[in-house]
């Protein structure tokens, strides 16, 4: 290259592209229906933003088999034909939700899954907690919101918690060791 053109590449803005998050999904679902002329539920937009992961190309994809059927087969579009649909653009359902970690807590911690709702702030119940939270940021594409709503808690309280298991996990090896256990746990697929 010559030192002018590389100049020039090199003049931009830099930055990585990476799969967009959930809301971004659900806002992007929103705005390519919509230019479709699709009027989908919030339900029907939350199932495709949750099992469409991959790029934009693969929801305009749905959205387009999503209204063809609908129209070819002059039904009304509900949540058992955006599954129908799905079945074709996306594989098994994702492998580890919410429920699955709260399982895997609630039994490695020997809690029941009703301290992962408690308002208790004693350590023996907020310590599980927070893992849960924690390796729910990590392994599911849930929101925030969905999080807190699982514990009764909110969306800040989930970051929090987060947060502080991040950082346990730099400093205190039984933690970085507990998050590793549960982490391979959940990646076989053994909860």
């Amino acid at each position: 290259m010559t030192k002018r053109l590389s100049s020039r590449l090199t003049s931009g803005i830099i930055t990585t592209l990476t799969k967009p998050d959930h809301d971004t999904r659900v806002k992007i679902l929103q705005k390519k229906a919509s230019e479709q002329g699709l009027l989908l539920s919030d339900e029907i937009i939350r199932y495709l933003a949750q099992r469409l992961t991959g790029d934009v190309r693969q929801m305009e994809s749905a959205l387009r088999c999503l209204k063809a059927k609908s129209e070819l087969l002059k039904v009304k579009i509900d949540l058992n034909l955006a599954e129908e649909v799905l079945s074709c653009h996306v594989g098994e359902e994702p492998g580890t939700s919410m429920e699955d970690i709260s399982k895997l807590v609630c039994r490695y911690f020997r809690i029941e899954p009703q301290v992962l709702k408690s308002k208790s702030r004693k350590k023996i119940h907020s310590y599980p907690r927070n893992i849960y939270v924690y390796l729910c940021r990590q392994y599911t594409d849930a929101t925030l919101e969905d999080i807190g709503k699982s514990i009764d808690r909110n969306h800040s309280t989930v970051l929090y918690a987060a947060e502080v298991v991040e950082h346990k996990i730099k400093v205190d090896n039984v933690v970085k060791n507990q998050i590793g256990f549960l982490s391979e746990r959940l990646i076989a697929g053994t909860s």
